[in-house]
C-alpha cells in the first residue's frame, strides 16, 4: 500500500482505499451523519475508541471475521448501543 500524505489517503493492491487520519486523545470523527468515533484513551501502544452509532448499525472486532463471510448479530464481538442516539453530536 503506499500512503498519500497530502490527501491522507492509502491506496491498496486491491484497488481498495483508507482515509487516514491523525486524532489526538479526546478528538473524534464522524462517519456519515450518523457514526461518531472518539479516541478515549492510548496507552501502551493500544488505543481504546468510543463508538456511538444507531442500534441497526454492527460494530465487529476484525479478529472475529476472520474465516467468515458475513456478519451476524448473534457474533460475541457485536456490540449494540442502547443509550444516547448517534444523532447528537458531542
Amino acid at each position: 500500500m503506499a500512503l498519500n500524505k497530502h490527501a491522507g489517503v492509502i491506496h491498496g493492491e486491491q484497488g481498495g482505499n483508507m482515509l487516514v487520519l491523525d486524532r489526538r486523545l479526546d478528538e473524534g470523527f464522524f462517519i456519515g451523519d450518523t457514526v461518531y468515533v472518539k479516541i478515549l484513551g492510548i496507552k501502551r501502544g493500544r488505543v481504546k475508541l468510543g463508538i456511538r452509532a444507531p442500534s441497526d448499525v454492527s460494530v465487529v472486532r476484525e479478529e472475529l471475521l476472520a474465516g467468515q463471510d458475513g456478519v451476524t448479530g448473534s457474533s460475541s464481538g457485536v456490540h449494540r448501543r442502547t443509550n444516547s442516539p448517534a444523532s447528537s453530536r458531542p
